[in-house]
C-alpha cells in the first residue's frame, strides 16, 4: 500500500566496474531465482547544451543489468562505468541461501556500514575512492553521494550523518505504527545524488542536486544541517510520499497533503519550528475553510488542507491522551487493505471456478 522508494540497490558490493569486459565468478544460485548484476550511472548528466531540468532522458536512474549464472560470467559494461550491485530480492529472504560472487581483478571502491565501521573507516573510504560516488548504509538509510561532497561537508562525521538519516526514517516508521506493531522493514530508503533537479522523490527514493545551480550537497551531507530547517523538511516530505498509504490516506487532493503529516512530525520532533505555525496556516485555514464553510479539499493551499489532519495529531497527543492515534490508524488501514486483498483473491478464484479457469496473478 506504500509507494516505491525503498532501495532497489540493497546488494552493495563496493566494486567499481569501468567500461569493458569483466570476469565475475558466481556460486549458489538455484533454478528458482534470477540473480542480476546492476551498474547504475550515478554520474549521469544532461547532454551538453541542454538544461538539466529539460534532460530528454528524464531525471531517473539509468542502469545496466546483467543476468548472473553459476560459474564464469563475462560482464560487458558498454554504456557507462559504475559501481556494482547484486540484484537479489525475495518475498521470503529468510528461506533463501546465500550466493557467492567474486569479481576477478576488480577495483575496490568500498562502502560504509554504520553497524561495522567508524569515522576513521569513513575517511579512508572517501580518501581512497576510485569512483566519484561512495556507498554507505545505516539501519534504515542507504546513500550514494559524491566523495568530494562527503569530504567537504562530512569528513570525520560519517557515523553522525548516517545516524541522523536513520533517525529521520525511524520517526516516520514510528508514526506509521511500524515500530509499535513490529513491522519495520529490513530494506532501506535510498538517498542519492542527481544532476537534474534540486530535490525530488521518484520510484528509486530521494534525490539531491549535486552541482550548481541548486547544489543541495551542503544541506544534506552536513549531518548538523540535515535535521534542521529545509533539509529536514525536504527529506521528510519526499520520504513521506513513499509512506502514504494508498488509497487509505491518499485520496484525491491529498497527494501533497498526507505526506506532510510525516514532514511536520519529523521536523518538530527534532525541535524545528512548525512550518504550519510559521506560515500562519492555522489562521489561514480557519479563514478559508471554516469561515467560508467550504470542504477542506476546495482550498487551493495544500498547507491549509493539512491542518485538519495535523490537528488530530495535536489533539490526541495532548488533550485526547492517545499519542498512538496515527500509529493505530495506520495499522488499521494496513489490516483493512490486507483483508480487502484476500477478499479480492477469493472473489477471483470463485469467478475462475465458475468459468472453469483460473488466471495467474502477480504477487
Amino acid at each position: 500500500m506504500i509507494g516505491d522508494g525503498y532501495s532497489k540497490y540493497e546488494g552493495i558490493t563496493g566494486i567499481y566496474l569501468p567500461v569493458g569486459k569483466h570476469i565475475v565468478l558466481v556460486d549458489g544460485i538455484n533454478d528458482a531465482n534470477e540473480i542480476g548484476l546492476l551498474v547504475p550511472n550515478w554520474n549521469r548528466r544532461a547532454p551538453e547544451g541542454i538544461k538539466p531540468t529539460e534532460d530528454p532522458a528524464g531525471w531517473g536512474i539509468h542502469k545496466q543489468r546483467f543476468v548472473l549464472r553459476n560459474g564464469v560470467n563475462i560482464i560487458d559494461v558498454k554504456k557507462n562505468d559504475g559501481l556494482a550491485y547484486i540484484d537479489f530480492y525475495s518475498d521470503e529472504p529468510e528461506k533463501e541461501k546465500s550466493i557467492k560472487v567474486h569479481f576477478v581483478n576488480a577495483k575496490v571502491n568500498g562502502y560504509f556500514d554504520v553497524a561495522k565501521n567508524n569515522n576513521d573507516d569513513w575517511n579512508k573510504l572517501i580518501d581512497n575512492a576510485v569512483y566519484p560516488i561512495i556507498d554507505a548504509k545505516g539501519r534504515h538509510i542507504q546513500i550514494a553521494y559524491p566523495a568530494e561532497a562527503c569530504k567537504k561537508y562530512a569528513y570525520g562525521k560519517g557515523v553522525e550523518l548516517i545516524a541522523n538519516y536513520d533517525s529521520l526514517v525511524y520517526r516516520q516508521h514510528r508514526i506509521l505504527g511500524l515500530i509499535k506493531y513490529n513491522s519495520v522493514p529490513d530494506n532501506h530508503i535510498l538517498a542519492r545524488v542527481n544532476y537534474n533537479y534540486y530535490m525530488f522523490r521518484d520510484g528509486d527514493g530521494v534525490a539531491y542536486m549535486g552541482t550548481d545551480p541548486g547544489n543541495a550537497m551542503a544541506l544534506v551531507v552536513d549531518p548538523a544541517r540535515v535535521i534542521k530547517g529545509d533539509p529536514c523538511w525536504g527529506f521528510s516530505h519526499e520520504v513521506g510520499h513513499v509512506h502514504q498509504l494508498r488509497p487509505y490516506l491518499n485520496w484525491g487532493g491529498l497527494g501533497e497533503v498526507s505526506n506532510n503529516i510525516f514532514s511536520l512530525y519529523g521536523t518538530t520532533s527534532f525541535g524545528n519550528k512548525s512550518r504550519a505555525s510559521e506560515q500562519k496556516n492555522y489562521q489561514k485555514a480557519r479563514d478559508s475553510i471554516i469561515a467560508r464553510k467550504i470542504c477542506y479539499l476546495q482550498d487551493k493551499d495544500v498547507f491549509n488542507r493539512l491542518i485538519p489532519f495535523w490537528q488530530l495529531q495535536l489533539y490526541f497527543t495532548g488533550a485526547g491522551n492517545n499519542p498512538d492515534f496515527y500509529p493505530d490508524l495506520f495499522e488499521a488501514f494496513r489490516k483493512q487493505g490486507n483483508a480487502e486483498k484476500v477478499g479480492s483473491v477469493a472473489a477471483d478464484l470463485a469467478v475462475g471456478a465458475t468459468v472453469g479457469t483460473i488466471q495467474p496473478r502477480t504477487s
